[in-house]
């Protein structure tokens, strides 16, 4: 199993004009090699971890060995400034 973590842009969504302070959104991209088992665990562990994880995209395609598939996750969590 393996995990591939690129670069993680930050973006925020506060308007200088505004008294509401909008949280700022980090969006991550995984790239993964694993059993379906496995990631079906990884992604329930998402679901459920204290921080608010909202899932942006997945992409699977062939590992190359019979049990083992490539994932590319894209998700979004986001912080208070």
């Amino acid at each position: 199993d393996s995990l591939d973590l690129q670069f993680v842009p930050i973006r925020t969504t506060t308007k200088k004009d505004s008294i509401i302070v909008q949280p700022g959104t980090i969006r991550v991209t995984m790239s993964l090699t694993a059993p379906y088992e496995s990631i079906k665990t990884y992604i329930e562990s998402l679901e459920t971890n204290i921080r608010i994880i909202d899932m942006y995209s997945i992409k699977v395609s062939e590992g190359g060995k019979t049990d083992i598939l490539k994932y590319r996750l894209v998700v979004d969590t986001y912080y208070q400034r």
